[in-house]
């Protein structure tokens, strides 16, 4: 049911509800590292294309065949955690020298080239607006991509369709997907007890962009050091509380709790990440991500301990696998 109902509709259907300005963000080859920075938290976005010329990225929408990838908000996180937040530059503690190393390395010819999926995760997957969502369905879920680039019938890129905009679609069209997404969470193999990367809430922020970049993860989860309970959860995004020009760099040495209280009043994110049990539907954590517009759900057991993180890319696969 689900796929007969999502190979009806089309990227372009889609894609004509996202919020859209004249031109796409894009940078070219040799745009600096504070500028690239700085544009994605100014634009609020997590990723741009980089082109080969400042003249393609001066194009509207420039032609797939200037790309050469896609810069990502994970991207940067692994730049800087290992070029300014290693244990070796950050051994004095001391926030005067550490910024002052900061807007040294930010403004060396660190260029945008450079920075093109060192996730290593493969982000420049394109689809064309014609495409069906079930066929994007089916990029993401073999891809395990976050986004992908729509181009125009003339192989203008001309926006981005994410997994989020995807599943906040789902959300709003529940009925029309079946009654195989009635399973629990536990019954479709999207609960149980695997790895899930946290932090302790007395250890420095900066540790859980060293464990986003190592393990390449869009986010960790926070636990208390005392009971082991989720308390709290910092993405690859949340690199955005140095500023463009890290002037809060020293933020990222706050306790993990602390880190989290400051982002809450900053950009006004939940006080604590959405859960769930593995006996909630996957229904339900379709529609819930919707609601929140979140990007993942960690299952927890009684006494609210991580046991796996639902990502988006868990139900998109789920719904593909439809027979």
């Amino acid at each position: 049911m689900a796929q007969a109902f999502l190979s009806s509709v089309k990227v372009e259907d889609i894609i004509a509800h996202l919020p859209t300005s004249p031109n796409m963000v894009s940078f070219d080859a040799d745009a600096s590292l504070p500028h690239v920075l700085k544009t994605l938290i100014e634009k609020n976005i997590l990723s741009a294309p980089v082109v080969k010329t400042a003249a393609d990225a001066a194009k509207p929408h420039p032609h797939i065949d200037s790309l050469i990838g896609v810069v990502t908000m994970l991207d940067l996180v692994i730049y800087l955690t290992q070029n300014v937040l290693s244990d070796k530059s950050s051994m004095s503690h001391n926030m005067k020298s550490l910024f002052e190393e900061t807007e040294k390395i930010l403004m060396q010819s660190t260029h945008a080239s450079a920075l093109v999926d060192l996730s290593k995760t493969a982000e420049a997957a394109t689809i064309s607006k014609g495409s069906s969502v079930w066929d994007a369905i089916q990029v993401f879920a073999r891809e395990s991509v976050h986004r992908l680039l729509v181009t125009d019938n003339d192989g203008s890129i001309i926006q981005f369709l994410t997994q989020s905009a995807v599943l906040r679609f789902l959300s709003q069209n529940l009925e029309k997907l079946g009654g195989r997404l009635d399973q629990t969470l536990a019954q479709a193999g999207l609960a149980g007890h695997v790895t899930v990367f946290c932090i302790e809430d007395k250890e420095k922020a900066v540790e859980a962009f060293k464990l986003i970049s190592s393990e390449k993860l869009s986010a960790v989860g926070v636990v208390d050091a005392e009971t082991g309970k989720l308390i709290g959860n910092i993405s690859s995004r949340d690199i955005r509380m140095i500023r463009e020009d890290a002037e809060f760099i020293q933020r990222l040495y706050l306790p993990a709790s602390a880190f989290l209280i400051k982002m809450q009043k900053t950009y006004n994110v939940p006080e604590t990440p959405v859960t769930a049990t593995g006996k909630e539907t996957v229904r339900q954590t379709i529609e819930r991500l919707g609601q929140f517009g979140i990007h993942r759900v960690y299952v927890v057991d009684e006494q609210n301990k991580p046991q796996r993180v639902v990502s988006m890319t868990d139900l998109l696969q789920f719904i593909g696998d439809e027979q």
